[in-house]
């Protein structure tokens, strides 16, 4: 688990920015699998179930760059796929590029 507080994350976001709101109602639902830092870890229902109604089609487009110091985008397409909203290879989501899935490679 992360010992990301409210308080810590806050410091990360650069004077007169805000984090946008989508991330942070993922961080809200997600915060332990999603923040920067730390490895991956199976998503539990409760993040699903925000991945579920906040990841939408577009949220990857426009990632600032200063939160990804706060959201690992890597763990963030990790734990959209596990909670069965896997995003499609090559789809770019701030600096991380989703890879091809392990069976397409095999082909």
């Amino acid at each position: 688990m992360s010992d990301e507080s409210p308080d810590r994350i806050r410091h990360k976001v650069p004077p007169g920015m805000k984090i946008p709101g989508v991330f942070k109602r993922l961080l809200v639902f997600c915060g332990p699998y999603i923040q920067a830092g730390g490895g991956e870890m199976e998503p539990n229902e409760f993040c699903c179930d925000g991945i579920k109604k906040n990841m939408s089609p577009g949220i990857c487009e426009f990632v600032p760059p200063f939160v990804e110091q706060i959201v690992s985008m890597k763990k963030l397409v990790y734990v959209a796929d596990k909670c069965g909203l896997p995003l499609a290879p090559g789809t770019k989501c701030g600096s991380y590029t989703v890879p091809p899935s392990p069976l397409s490679l095999g082909a």
